[in-house]
């Protein structure tokens, strides 16, 4: 969000919040009227073009105005929503939180908020208002509060509608207005306004044809106000004629884009509109250009004075850095030392920023400070060991994928080395992170890396070495049991992943712990080795029993091979896919069982070896399968060696997954001698 600063704000706000009250909601769609639902609506059982919607957006309306007053300009966005429930699932649509900037005189402002539920209850519409004593706000930081509120008395059937207004002085991004959503639209307005002069450059996203018509009209707009010059007991009423640029989209029947298995964050491709500030061309001013290209977003970032000034500064460091790694002359040695000194001295406040708060010599000396304040500390560090150490804007998964030239466009930044071989990038705000092992928010597509002139380049931020989940398991059966050990080796995204759910556990604990993530299995002992070290890889070695995984009928006895390892689900269940598949980081899944098997037994039949290849270097599945008198070995190799791969290979995977499923869930076969 861009902070546009009019020193006369407060008083526009006065003159702003009474137009609104006078006016009220007059811009919303004459076929729909808050406070009027119809029966038909009530009645209505599913949603026809899509049986399983747990809910569905019967009207979705956003009005964005740049309003012009005596004061300057500010954005005025209407919002309205009517919300049909059809099963307890969809309660949580009805729950409704709404961020607003609040920090120092640069502010939004909510009000209006009304909302009713609508029931219908012996042939008769029920209406149940939203009280204001059940909306809560809420101060989630520093910058923002959040109100939120969940409409009253709903129950299937329900139709719930809320609306309320947010004026805001940030006008140079507009929040992006989302075009579809978890769940079905049936119709949705959307209304965008500003003067002539204000050039905005308009940007899609998703996969949906967006239908927009423009026009363009005179505007005369009587507002009143509140009298300065005297006390502001008079209200005045002003003329306020400017030309506007309206863009206006309508839409009917807009499919639910639902979330699934390696999707990354479906809100990147999810459908919606930016629009960007680009120049103010005002007649009677010299034009303002803003940024246009990726270029000029790192300089304008890079000298600000909470970024680039910050990287100036290395005498607060005084020879901490040197005695630290006085004694090592590898530069990779000593990058991890100074990333993990980095994570102990300073300790991240949670919050993700691309420009510090404290600035890095206050947070090197305090010892806490946001991912800014953090990061750069971690970049003068590695300098300051003569490591050649630049920023990397990153734009967090949970932002969204940085599509557009735009200051907005990043809220975070890491640390990136250069050498020979290429960047290594370092997150010291992650306890368990590693060099180029970063955590899944960092990994989202590209970051830009900053040099010392403001000159920059994309580098990526997926990782390129694959991450290794190894079990060795072997088992024998007796006495109606299967009995047996194993012991996994851990690395690198999978070795992260592990320790942020694992670590600190040991002893008993591990082993209680083991024990609920595998259900089939009694885990009777364990420990572990590195799970707290984050330069080594993990190894688990663990006891258990269960009495799964065989079934004994008449003279034979069915064994499913791969024990708890076997894959039972396909995570890809539709029809086809355009959002690319999300693995994150390169991978290869290996299990090695041993099977003693019982000695009245012989094998009758054991599954033929297969090999399934995805072809494209995407990656491979093998299935081996051996036997040495009483033992039976079960060799299984999973690789996929992309971290992204495009929607249209999506059937491919899905039938790479079924293919896997199917051929794990044969059995072995054991006949009595």
């Amino acid at each position: 969000m861009y902070i546009n600063k009019t020193k006369n704000y407060k008083n526009m706000k006065k003159t702003l919040l009474l137009f609104s009250l006078l006016i009220g909601f007059s811009l919303w769609s004459q076929k729909y009227k808050f406070g009027k639902v119809s029966k038909k609506e009530l009645q209505e059982k599913s949603y026809k073009l899509d049986k399983d919607a747990p809910a569905a957006m019967l009207y979705k309306e956003r009005v964005s105005r740049i309003e012009l007053t005596k004061d300057g300009a500010i954005l005025k966005e209407e919002y309205y929503f009517r919300l049909k429930i059809y099963k307890t699932e969809g309660f949580d649509y009805a729950t409704v939180k709404i961020p607003v900037y609040d920090y120092g005189n640069d502010k939004e402002d909510l009000l209006g908020i009304r909302g009713i539920t609508f029931n219908l209850i012996n042939g008769k519409v029920v209406k149940t208002k939203l009280k204001s004593k059940n909306i809560y706000t809420k101060r989630m930081n520093k910058y923002y509060t959040r109100t939120s509120f969940t409409m009253p008395n709903i129950k299937p059937g329900s139709v719930v509608e809320w609306k309320y207004i947010i004026f805001s002085p940030f006008m140079q991004t507009i929040d992006e207005i989302k075009l579809q959503s978890s769940i079905p639209i049936k119709k949705l307005h959307v209304r965008f306004a500003s003067p002539t002069y204000f050039k905005y450059a308009q940007k899609l996203k998703g996969f949906l044809k967006v239908p927009i018509e423009t026009s363009s009209s005179q505007v005369n707009v009587s507002i009143n106000h509140f009298d300065r010059e005297n006390n502001g007991n008079r209200i005045i009423n002003a003329i306020a004629n400017y030309e506007e640029d309206m863009r206006i989209i309508d839409m009917k029947n807009i499919p639910a884009l639902i979330d699934e298995p390696y999707s990354g964050n479906i809100d990147n491709y999810t459908s919606g509109i930016v629009y960007e500030l680009g120049a103010i061309k005002d007649p009677n001013k010299a034009p303002e250009t803003f940024t246009t290209d990726w270029e000029s977003v790192a300089k304008k970032v890079y000298f600000s004075n909470k970024f680039g000034k910050q990287l100036k500064k290395s005498s607060y460091l005084k020879n901490d850095i040197k005695n630290l790694t006085k004694n090592i002359s590898d530069d990779y040695e000593k990058l991890k030392k100074i990333l993990a000194y980095a994570k102990k001295k300073i300790k991240w406040d949670g919050f993700l920023a691309k420009f510090t708060d404290n600035g890095v010599e206050k947070s090197y000396s305090k010892g806490t400070g946001n991912a800014a304040d953090v990061n750069l500390n971690l970049v003068n560090m590695l300098n300051n060991a003569g490591i050649e150490a630049y920023p990397v804007l990153v734009s967090s998964l949970d932002h969204g994928i940085a599509l557009f030239p735009s200051i907005t466009s990043f809220d975070f930044v890491i640390a990136g080395v250069k050498t020979d071989k290429g960047i290594i990038l370092l997150d010291a705000t992650s306890k368990y992170s590693m060099p180029n092992i970063l955590p899944e928010r960092d990994q989202n597509f590209q970051g830009r890396l900053i040099r010392e002139d403001g000159t920059s380049e994309w580098v990526e931020l997926f990782p390129t070495q694959p991450a290794v989940n190894m079990h060795n398991i072997n088992v024998k059966i007796e006495d109606d049991l299967i009995t047996g050990t194993a012991k996994k080796t851990i690395s690198n995204n999978y070795a992260m992943a592990y320790r942020n759910n694992a670590a600190g556990i040991n002893g008993e604990g591990l082993r209680k712990w083991l024990d609920q993530q595998n259900s089939e299995i009694d885990v009777l002992r364990a420990r572990s080795t590195n799970l707290n070290n984050n330069d080594n890889v993990i190894k688990i070695s663990y006891q258990f029993e269960t009495e799964s995984f065989f079934e004994e009928i008449g003279h034979k006895l069915y064994i499913s091979p791969l024990l708890y390892q076997q894959h039972k689900e396909n995570p890809f269940k539709k029809e086809k896919r355009e959002f690319p598949i999300f693995f994150n980081f390169p991978r290869i899944n290996l299990s090695i069982i041993s099977i003693q098997i019982p000695e009245d037994y012989q094998i009758e039949s054991v599954p033929k070896d297969k090999e399934i290849n995805l072809g494209e270097d995407l990656g491979k599945f093998t299935y081996k399968i051996t036997s040495s008198g009483n033992k039976i070995i079960i060799t299984v190799s999973n690789s996929i060696n992309q971290p992204v791969v495009l929607g249209n290979n999506y059937t491919k995977f899905k039938d790479f997954f079924k293919q896997i499923i199917e051929k794990e869930a044969e059995k072995i076969i054991l006949i009595k001698k």
